[in-house]
């Protein structure tokens, strides 16, 4: 298995979190999580994400456990609901701003900032500040902010909503 979540719980209070979650994820497959409003479905992504510690349980990718690992050191991207950008950022600083964290030259970096901000389809707002994009837009400015790291799991919070 790829992914795989062994006896996950994290609790927050009496009765509200996620209890003993369970689940195997193959390469390349695409799984959605669906349940009303409160069931836990962000919580296991914050959890797989490194974004909360879980109480205890394992989170293993290629049969490693990533529970001790800090966010920016798991091969995950996520787009979060809210998108999370930079407002202080331009498109490009956005889409980039991961890539500082990686060994690729500065010049490297540019270029592929620029190469997925035209997969999003967003050629030639790269100098454009997100607060005065669409919604739809920011959306994609997220998506290739994520996709830019090629992570090995990416998690979407809702990104469509």
């Amino acid at each position: 298995m790829y992914l795989k979540i062994k006896n996950l719980n994290k609790e927050f209070e009496k009765g509200k979190g996620v209890q003993n979650i369970n689940l195997q994820v193959k390469e390349g497959e695409l799984i959605t999580l669906l349940g009303p409003s409160g069931c836990g479905k962000t919580t296991l992504l914050n959890l797989i994400g490194g974004f909360l510690i879980p109480d205890n349980g394992e989170i293993l990718i290629e049969n490693k456990n990533i529970i001790n690992l800090s966010p920016e050191d798991r091969p995950i991207s996520t787009v979060f609901q809210n998108y999370a950008l930079f407002p202080h950022m331009n498109v490009i600083e956005n889409i980039g701003y991961g890539l500082k964290y990686t060994t690729l030259k500065k010049r490297e970096q540019q270029e592929e900032a620029i190469k997925y901000l035209k997969i999003v389809g967003l050629d030639g707002y790269e100098n454009l500040s997100v607060q005065k994009l669409s919604g739809g837009q920011q959306q994609r400015v997220a998506l290739a902010r994520a996709l830019v790291l090629k992570p090995k799991i990416l998690l979407l919070d809702e990104p469509f909503s």
